[in-house]
């Protein structure tokens, strides 16, 4: 895995380029520079489990599997993942560890005030847990 500022991350098919929304520049245009480790490197249980829910209906739907390992409870700020450079279909993995994600309206994500607005849930994902965010649980919440 690659250092990243807050984690080690490994990218199979295209890498993201974690850069401010605003600034689609900042990705490479050209696909070759934007190629991680191969899908075909991917462990061979990996995309039928996320087959078997039905979010994918086939390989050439994935373009880019994210390896991320969280030590301990750091975590990333909340967001959406950027709607250009991803699909409508997004799947994560638990590995190791649960985890709690958290789920709270794009509208009020934050507050400048820095008031918790209670309009938010927890989802526990246990460890080998899969979770596909589609549809508004996509677009509408940060996570």
């Amino acid at each position: 895995l690659g250092p990243l500022k807050s984690r080690p991350q490994q990218f199979f098919g295209l890498v993201y380029y974690h850069t401010t929304h605003k600034q689609p520049k900042l990705q490479p245009a050209d696909e070759v520079d934007q190629e991680g480790r191969s899908l075909e490197e991917l462990p061979e249980w990996l995309l039928p489990r996320v087959f078997s829910l039905g979010a994918f209906s086939s390989k050439h739907e994935i373009n880019q599997v994210a390896a991320n390992l969280y030590q301990g409870n750091a975590g990333i700020s909340a967001h959406v993942e950027d709607v250009e450079c991803f699909g409508a279909n997004l799947a994560t993995l638990s590995l190791e560890s649960p985890v709690e994600l958290t789920l709270s309206p794009v509208a009020q994500a934050r507050l400048e005030n820095g008031t918790d607005h209670g309009n938010w849930v927890k989802v526990l994902l246990e460890p080998r847990s899969l979770l596909v965010l589609q549809g508004e649980s996509r677009y509408a919440y940060c996570h």
